[in-house]
C-alpha cells in the first residue's frame, strides 16, 4: 500500500528530525566537533622555543644536592637531574618541549626554553655564542709494548675507549709489559695552533775547513833512537793536522707537539691538526782516513695527521715502531710498539 504524504508535511517532518539530530549530537561527546587550531607555543613571538648552550661548573648537579648525612649511607638519594637543579635556581620549563640537558665531560649544559628563561639563564651563567672562543686542555698520552702484544691487545679491545682503559690499567700491575713513554698537556684556544717542546739543544758541526800540511818540517830524531836491523833510524811521528769545523747547526733532541684545535658548533666535538715528534741522538758516527772527524746520529719517530672525536673521549691518533738492529753506533735494540692518544677535555 502507497501512502502519499503531502509535501509540507515531509518537509516539517524533515526539519523537526534534523533539529532533533543536531540536538543529540549536541550532546553526545563523541560527537562534539573539534575545537579550532591553536598556534602552539613555539610559534607564538615570546613564547618560541630556543635553543642555547652554556658553559656551567663540573659540580653543576651538586648544587641541587641534599647536603648533609652519611657519604657511605647506600640509600643517599639520587643525584638531580639538570632540569630540578635549573627549577631550584630559578628556571622554570612551563612551555611544551623545554628541557635541559647536562653533559659531564665538557661542562656543558644544553638548554631548550623560551626567550625570558633564556634571558634568566645567562644572567646565571654565560652563554657560548658562536663567536665565544673557547680553550681545551689536549693531553698526549705515548704507551710503548712489545709488538705482539700491541697486536692482541688492539684486536681484542676494537674500540679506541677500550683501549685506552686497559692501557691505562696496565703499567700499574707488577711486571707488566705496558710502558707510559711520554705524557704531555697544551692549553689551546679554540681556531688557534700551539707547540709543546722538551728537548735538548745539541750542536754539531756541519762544514770543515779542509787539514793543511805545515810547509816546512823539521824531523827530529827521537830522543832514544834506535836502528832497525837495517840500519835505518826512528824519528819522531810524523806531523798531522786534522779537519778543522768551519759553521755549527743545532739538533733537538727529546719531544714536540705541535697541534691545531677546532670547535664545532655542537660544542662537544673537536677537530685536531696533530704533528707529534720524537727525536734521540742514539750515537757518534766517525767519518775520515783517520776517523777524526764526528758526527751526531739521530733516530726520529713523527707523525702528521688529522683526527676528530668528541671532548672527553681518548683518540688512537697513530703508532710508532723504532727502527731495531740498524747496526748504527747505539741504536735501538729492543722492539716496541708505541701507541699515541690524544684526549681533549675543557679547563673547569
Amino acid at each position: 500500500m502507497k501512502i502519499r504524504i503531502p509535501c509540507a508535511t515531509f518537509a516539517a517532518t524533515i526539519a523537526v528530525l534534523a533539529l532533533g539530530g543536531l540536538a543529540c549530537q549536541a550532546q553526545t561527546p563523541e560527537a562534539t566537533p573539534p575545537a579550532p587550531n591553536r598556534v602552539t607555543p613555539q610559534a607564538e613571538g615570546s613564547q618560541a622555543l630556543q635553543t642555547r648552550t652554556f658553559r656551567v661548573p663540573r659540580n653543576f648537579l651538586s648544587i641541587g644536592a641534599t647536603s648533609g648525612g652519611d657519604p657511605f649511607d647506600p640509600n643517599l638519594p639520587a643525584e638531580p637531574t639538570a632540569k630540578a637543579v635549573l627549577e631550584s635556581l630559578g628556571i622554570t620549563f612551563d612551555a611544551p618541549g623545554s628541557k635541559a640537558i647536562f653533559f659531564h665531560k665538557s661542562a656543558v649544559l644544553e638548554m631548550t626554553n623560551v626567550a625570558e628563561q633564556m634571558d634568566h639563564m645567562d644572567e646565571l651563567f654565560g652563554w657560548i655564542g658562536k663567536n665565544t672562543v673557547l680553550q681545551g686542555l689536549v693531553h698526549l698520552e705515548v704507551f710503548s709494548l712489545p709488538p705482539l702484544t700491541a697486536r692482541k691487545a688492539l684486536i681484542a679491545h676494537p674500540k679506541e675507549a677500550d683501549l685506552y682503559a686497559w692501557l691505562d690499567a696496565e703499567p700499574a700491575k707488577p711486571d707488566s709489559t705496558v710502558k707510559l713513554e711520554r705524557h704531555s698537556i697544551s692549553v689551546v684556544r679554540g681556531g688557534q695552533k700551539a707547540k709543546t717542546e722538551a728537548i735538548d739543544e745539541i750542536p754539531h758541526p756541519t762544514k770543515f775547513e779542509a787539514p793543511k800540511i805545515p810547509q816546512s818540517i823539521g824531523l827530529p830524531v827521537a830522543t832514544t833512537p834506535t836502528s832497525a836491523p837495517n840500519g835505518i833510524a826512528t824519528f819522531a811521528p810524523w806531523p798531522h793536522t786534522g779537519p778543522k769545523p768551519d759553521s755549527f747547526e743545532t739538533r733537538h733532541a727529546g719531544d714536540t707537539f705541535e697541534l691545531e684545535l677546532t670547535f664545532l658548533d655542537d660544542l662537544k666535538t673537536v677537530d685536531l691538526n696533530l704533528a707529534p715528534e720524537t727525536s734521540r741522538r742514539v750515537g757518534i758516527a766517525k767519518f775520515g782516513l783517520r776517523e777524526d772527524i764526528h758526527q751526531p746520529i739521530y733516530e726520529t719517530q713523527r707523525s702528521t695527521g688529522q683526527a676528530s672525536g668528541r671532548l672527553g673521549q681518548p683518540i688512537l691518533i697513530s703508532t710508532f715502531s723504532p727502527p731495531v738492529n740498524t747496526g748504527v753506533p747505539g741504536g735501538n735494540t729492543a722492539e716496541r710498539t708505541w701507541l699515541l692518544f690524544v684526549t681533549v677535555t675543557t679547563p673547569e
